[in-house]
């Protein structure tokens, strides 16, 4: 019996080794959809004919929550502490910040379970938050 993280880094040598297709493939197994790579990207005239079935007031409402999200998005940016390494003797810690433009995540259920070093709180996948150890 396969691990979970084993299959799921099966997974992702697939994509990287094959692209769109592992991509279709994975789509077929999982989600039991027929895909091919080139149905992947939307073109610009499919993104025209789905505007033009939604309302004035849902796209100006898309619109704006994308203007929220581009200025949120640069304002976390302009935070980023930047790059920093320490080295005392043999050990060496630090931190490296690199914008990405896409991230895919794959977090199970029990990844929830995440404790704030100055609170030491753990949150649950219900939302609700317990008091842990001495904290």
């Amino acid at each position: 019996m396969t691990s979970v993280s084993e299959s799921v880094r099966k997974i992702i040598l697939d994509v990287k080794s094959a692209g769109d297709t592992a991509l279709c493939e994975l789509a077929k197994r999982f989600d039991r959809v027929a895909l091919r790579p080139a149905m992947l990207q939307v073109s610009p005239g499919e993104i025209k004919k789905a505007q033009a079935r939604v309302s004035s007031s849902v796209l100006k409402s898309l619109n704006e929550c994308a203007k929220h999200i581009g200025s949120f998005a640069r304002h976390e940016k302009s935070r980023l502490s930047g790059s920093w390494m320490k080295v005392e003797g043999s050990v060496r810690v630090g931190q490296l910040s690199r914008p990405v433009d896409s991230v895919g995540l794959y977090i199970l259920e029990d990844a929830f379970l995440t404790r704030q070093r100055s609170s030491c709180r753990r949150f649950l996948p219900s939302g609700r938050r317990e008091t842990c150890g001495d904290g």
